[in-house]
């Protein structure tokens, strides 16, 4: 029997999962290009493969802050197509034993990784502060 997928991380306080099929690509982090007036999550704006991506800043969408080392662009998948999550951390992709009914972590190698659903981090991210 086949098991989902998901993409898995470490920032400071916490692992994380995030399911591989809401991410449609992995990319480099260089060239982000701030946007003046942007709400408070969106670290401005990148091309890639022929396209512009509004980035999202994920730990900071999560209340989080970065680990450290290797930072890349996660290219979300339909239909948040043409938006991309800031990931400042390393990550792997695994076949974690998949969350029970409502529980919102997976395990993976003995450990306890946070499961993040794309369409909450997004509506996170774009939310107007008031």
């Amino acid at each position: 029997m086949a098991t989902e997928a998901f993409l898995l991380f470490a920032l400071e306080r916490q692992r994380y999962a995030i399911r591989l099929s809401a991410i449609d690509g992995v990319d480099s982090a260089q060239a982000i290009r701030s946007v003046p007036c942007a709400p408070r999550y969106v670290l401005g704006l990148a091309h890639r493969r022929g396209r512009l991506l509004t980035v999202l800043d994920l730990p900071g969408t999560i209340d989080e802050t970065s680990s450290g080392g290797s930072a890349c662009l996660l290219r979300l998948a339909a239909p948040h197509e043409g938006l991309a999550l800031f990931l400042p951390a390393a990550a792997s992709i695994g076949h974690p034993h998949a969350p029970d009914g409502g529980t919102r972590f997976v395990e993976w190698q003995g450990r306890s990784h946070r499961l993040l659903l794309a369409g909450e981090l997004v509506e996170s991210a774009l939310a107007t502060e008031t």
